[in-house]
């Protein structure tokens, strides 16, 4: 498909396919389910990651959390119990029988969660390909 390699020559960073829980939350927006982190902290409603890289992730939804150009408030596992807290924007939407994809550019990131998701990626980047 030419739009697919297109679209992979444009990748600033490499991706790491991966599996696992991250939870998606929209500023001034209530979701329906919302998970709470030591603190009050509102980590938002689960998704399942699919890939990330360096500046943004795609992950699985059942439905919607958004439409393109709506900022989101992500919080990714990390190494560890710690969590990493990153704010993006959508960049593309993919709606579907199994649920809805969507794909995200972080925008903003502490220099901790930064140094975090360093390590994630040096782990994920290392490990033979699937």
């Amino acid at each position: 498909m030419p739009g697919a390699a297109l679209r992979e020559d444009r990748r600033a960073f490499p991706r790491a396919g991966v599996a696992g829980q991250i939870w998606v939350h929209r500023p001034n927006c209530r979701p329906q389910r919302t998970l709470r982190a030591g603190g009050g902290i509102n980590l938002g409603v689960p998704h399942t990651l699919a890939n990330i890289s360096f500046n943004g992730a795609k992950f699985q939804g059942a439905a919607p959390c958004g439409k393109i150009g709506d900022q989101l408030e992500i919080a990714l596992p990390a190494i560890g119990r710690e969590k990493i807290l990153v704010v993006g924007h959508i960049v593309r939407v993919e709606e579907g029988r199994a649920g809805c994809g969507v794909a995200v550019e972080f925008d903003h990131m502490s220099q901790l969660d930064q140094l975090r998701l360093s390590r994630v990626m040096g782990v994920l980047l290392s490990r033979p390909p699937r």
